[in-house]
């Protein structure tokens, strides 16, 4: 269950109000946001669900959210990968500290600390050969948005994994952020493909209706 290119307190809420399910955040774009401050969501989120929550990130695409922001755009790549190693190494340290181009910080502790290993199930929007060159030496998983057809996203998924093992990671198993109902086509044969049948919004508010009929736990 995503929420879209949210902070995780869109997934607290869900958090609350189940115990089993799975939950994601979609795509935290990292280089808007303060990488502290998203590694102690993170942790505060791993406290609350359990270890129940995929975390996704991404860099971003529009230039009009940039300026908005006050960011440079061309700063997206290396901002990005400077937070994504400051969360990481954030959630697998009692204290760290960081000097880089973008980022100083103190030695420091987050609170609270995760109770399992949120780092471990780490996904990352890829959309270029670029990013995903990006994912595989930080050790993200691939987090497959459906710009492109089914034949072209494996190609891409195939490349994400042998630049992983190039680098000594284990290319973890890839994750789509829609929930999506799937079907089978209409008079399509055993070997028809199924197709999107509902848009994310319509699960959301499927959801969203479920849970509130839901007991709340005690």
């Amino acid at each position: 269950m995503p929420c879209r290119r949210r902070r995780p307190s869109c997934s607290s809420y869900y958090a609350g109000r189940t115990k089993r399910v799975t939950l994601g955040t979609c795509v935290i774009v990292l280089p808007w946001h303060d990488p502290v401050r998203v590694a102690e969501q993170i942790a505060l989120l791993d406290v609350m669900s359990g270890g129940r929550c995929i975390f996704g990130f991404g860099r971003g695409a529009a230039s009009v959210e940039y300026a908005g922001f006050r960011i440079p755009m061309e700063e997206a790549r290396p901002r990005f990968v400077e937070a994504a190693q400051i969360v990481v190494k954030a959630l697998t340290n009692d204290v760290f500290s960081w000097e880089g181009e973008h980022f100083q910080i103190p030695p420091t502790s987050i609170r609270p600390r995760p109770i399992s290993h949120p780092e471990r199930r780490f996904y990352a929007s890829s959309v270029s050969p670029e990013s995903a060159e990006i994912m595989a030496k930080l050790g993200f998983g691939v987090l497959v948005v459906m710009q492109n057809e089914w034949p072209i996203a494996a190609a891409d998924i195939d490349r994400y994994r042998e630049l992983a093992r190039s680098v000594g990671h284990a290319p973890r198993p890839p994750d789509h952020p829609d929930q999506c109902l799937v079907r089978r086509q209409p008079g399509g044969g055993a070997g028809a493909r199924g197709h999107l049948s509902q848009p994310q919004v319509g699960l959301d508010r499927q959801a969203l209706s479920l849970l509130r009929r839901a007991p709340r736990r005690r």
